[in-house]
């Protein structure tokens, strides 16, 4: 990598940063070491990044409410690339999680509950792109997602939100 290629990763990582995505994520996006991004973290959070590993799709699908955000932001997603790619799509992803907090601003009942960080945007994405996560439609036209190993029922979040 030249000197202006590292340039331009440098500054891609450091707006990575900003968005809230972890380091490992921001090192396999950029190419750069991690080193230099746990070094840029800290210039960029005014702290250390914080150590942990990424969830498992089914960790977070934990709930029905879960389940509807996640749904969300997988169809915002898919919306946005342009074709089926091998690792996700950064960009698409932030626009996708940038349209994913508008629809909760406008829907009361899902704007209370936890929402997704951008980490576990990506982790599905890529639990998506492994066959690891599957899109579905209800019968009321809904679109959803399920993992094999989820805690709740692989039913439509929408229509059992509906029903309470």
């Amino acid at each position: 990598m030249n000197l202006l290629q590292k340039s331009s990763q440098t500054l891609r990582a450091a707006e990575l940063i900003k968005c809230g995505f972890k380091t490992n994520i921001v090192v396999q996006d950029t190419g750069l070491s991690s080193n230099l991004i746990r070094t840029l973290y800290k210039e960029v959070q005014g702290e250390s990044p914080k150590a942990g590993q990424l969830p498992s799709p089914a960790s977070i699908l934990a709930t029905i409410q879960s389940l509807a955000h996640a749904s969300i932001v997988i169809e915002n997603y898919i919306e946005l690339v342009e074709s089926d790619t091998v690792r996700v799509d950064i960009n698409a992803l932030i626009q996708a999680n940038k349209q994913y907090r508008t629809i909760l601003k406008k829907n009361r009942e899902l704007e209370l509950t936890k929402e997704l960080t951008i980490n576990e945007c990506w982790v599905l994405i890529r639990g998506l792109q492994a066959k690891q996560v599957k899109l579905h439609h209800c019968d009321n036209g809904h679109f959803f997602i399920t993992t094999p190993k989820q805690r709740t029922l692989p039913t439509c979040p929408f229509c059992q939100l509906h029903q309470h």
